[in-house]
């Protein structure tokens, strides 16, 4: 008996904590995932306003009269259909591009009120500009080296504009190309107050926490330690607490990879399962923290209530076993037929011997015997009958724990759903021309929501020109590429001409290896030169 109790309740222990970890696991790592996805959707989205301001530049007149006054006009109207997180959109000019103009700008922001208005700079050329005061020398700033150097859209450290907004954010940085020369860097201020209420209310348990790391480690998000935002790496906390644990989770998250582990969590002093992940877009990288104790909770009571059970059925089969041995022992003939019975049926017996010998004194104490072992075993079966209901509740508790993890799966996945929805934004730029941005990893699903995404915006806004941005695509396959043609070959049935723009190298060496044909299909570098085809166009 007590090894059956004990091998029923280890195998219903260890396989009940298993299937309870490891759907939490999933569950925690998809979160991660999630989160990354609506992160990197949010800031795509916001990049494509300055640069289809940098692609727009190729419809500028040669005067610098004419030129300031179409970024006069064009910045606040773009500036107008951008989300509000967006604080201000800019264009910094090179040397002499504003004809006798060494330092030049058009600058737009968004006050406290909404309203968009233009500002001013203390720099040659500008309104009230007083050589006495400190130059603004941009040329020197890294949102607008970076991209110059490297050709493409950059995002700067996040940083605290003091002085200016009082927010954190962040800068998006294209650079602006005239007729193939260098012409400046357009940018986008972009606070990040959003993101942070977003993050804080990701919290699987309790006790969970979310912290957001930039690409340099900078703690962009930190509810346990607000202390650290912008003001410290996770390696530095990680010296400073001497958290070997902490140091491996800052190298991973920094290096951009993605993954679960388990850590000693030196800010809550907790053991914690950590579900990381690197958001592409942004060159940033999130992890969900969650303790461990939360994993394993729901099957602590059915352990202990086993060990209870467990201990019982020792204590009684101890006790059995004396009295039969004690019984077995006795080579008394008299009372060999009520033994026999006794050991049947276990019930209260009378063996109908009266003497005053020593015989009849043990045939009464046996009677005697026998009443209190049938007592025994009657309360034993309403003591084990309570503990097998007990036991029944707790089991059921289990499985109604686990029926609320999966409901709690399906809301997830249904979230899923309505943000994988979002991450796939059909943006206008122009009267008739359509951008869709395509982030993160593409399975067959989100192919198939993104297709049926853009013929429904082809169709609904008469679009003749869509362009497919590939730039933040992580990966592709024989699947995808077709996927991602017939999407391309249905718009055309629709009118529309398609072109597919940042194509990153290993993304284009997939579909040379896979000998897909994109006839018919036009290819460009960037949603810039794109942009600036769809206008030469007409």
């Amino acid at each position: 008996m007590l090894l059956v109790v004990g091998g029923a309740g280890g195998v219903i222990d260890y396989v009940s904590q298993r299937t309870v970890i490891a759907e939490s696991e999933q569950a925690m790592q998809e979160l991660a995932q999630t989160a990354s996805v609506t992160i990197a959707s949010q800031f795509v989205h916001v990049a494509t306003f300055p640069q289809t301001l940098a692609a727009l530049v190729e419809t500028l007149d040669t005067s610098a009269e004419s030129r300031l006054h179409w970024y006069n006009t064009t910045i606040p109207a773009l500036f107008a259909a951008a989300p509000p997180e967006v604080l201000s959109l800019t264009t910094f000019f090179e040397p002499n591009f504003i004809q006798g103009r060494p330092y030049a700008t058009v600058w737009y922001v968004r006050d406290a009120a909404g309203a968009i208005r233009r500002i001013t700079t203390n720099m040659p050329g500008e309104p009230g500009y007083d050589p006495d005061q400190e130059l603004y020398n941009y040329f020197e700033q890294e949102w607008y080296t970076q991209p110059i150097a490297s050709g493409q859209l950059t995002w700067s450290e996040p940083y605290f504009d003091a002085g200016g907004a009082e927010v954190t954010m962040v800068t998006a940085s294209v650079p602006v190309v005239y007729h193939g020369e260098l012409a400046g860097v357009a940018t986008a201020d972009v606070q990040l107050a959003t993101i942070n209420a977003f993050i804080a209310q990701i919290r699987p348990t309790d006790d969970s926490y979310v912290m957001l790391v930039s690409h340099k480690g900078i703690f962009i998000a930190h509810p346990r330690r607000p202390d650290l935002v912008l003001t410290a790496t996770i390696g530095d906390a990680a010296t400073q607490m001497q958290s070997q644990d902490l140091a491996r989770l800052g190298a991973a998250m920094v290096g951009g990879e993605s993954g679960l582990s388990y850590l000693r969590d030196p800010f809550t002093n907790t053991d914690m399962v950590v579900a990381y992940q690197h958001i592409d877009a942004t060159d940033w990288s999130l992890a969900v923290l969650t303790p461990k104790a939360d994993l394993v909770q729901p099957v602590t009571q059915l352990r202990t209530t086993l060990v209870l059970i467990g201990g019982f059925a020792l204590a009684s089969v101890a006790l059995l076993g004396w009295f039969g041995t004690t019984t077995v022992l006795r080579p008394i003939v008299q009372l060999v037929r009520g033994v026999e019975r006794f050991a049947v049926d276990r019930s209260a017996i009378s063996l109908g011997i009266r003497r005053h010998d020593e015989i009849g004194r043990l045939a009464q104490a046996f009677e005697q015997m026998a009443a209190q072992i049938a007592q025994s075993y009657s309360d034993l079966e309403h003591v084990v009958a309570a503990r097998t209901n007990t036991l029944q509740q707790t089991l059921n508790e289990r499985d109604a724990h686990a029926r609320d993890l999966a409901l709690a799966l399906e809301r997830v996945q249904q979230k899923e759903q309505e943000i994988q929805a979002l991450s796939m934004p059909v943006v206008p730029i122009l009267k008739d021309t359509l951008v869709l941005p395509v982030v993160g990893v593409l399975d067959e699903r989100r192919a198939q929501q993104l297709s049926s995404a853009l013929l429904d915006a082809v169709e609904c806004q008469k679009a003749r020109a869509v362009i497919l941005d590939l730039t933040g695509l992580a990966m592709i396959d024989e699947a995808i590429a077709q996927q991602i043609i017939a999407v391309a070959q249905a718009t055309r049935l629709l009118g529309a001409h398609v072109t597919l723009v940042g194509i990153r190298p290993e993304v284009a060496q997939s579909l040379v290896a896979l000998g897909l044909s994109l006839d018919g299909i036009r290819t460009l570098a960037n949603l810039q030169a794109a942009v600036s085809d769809v206008l030469r166009r007409g």
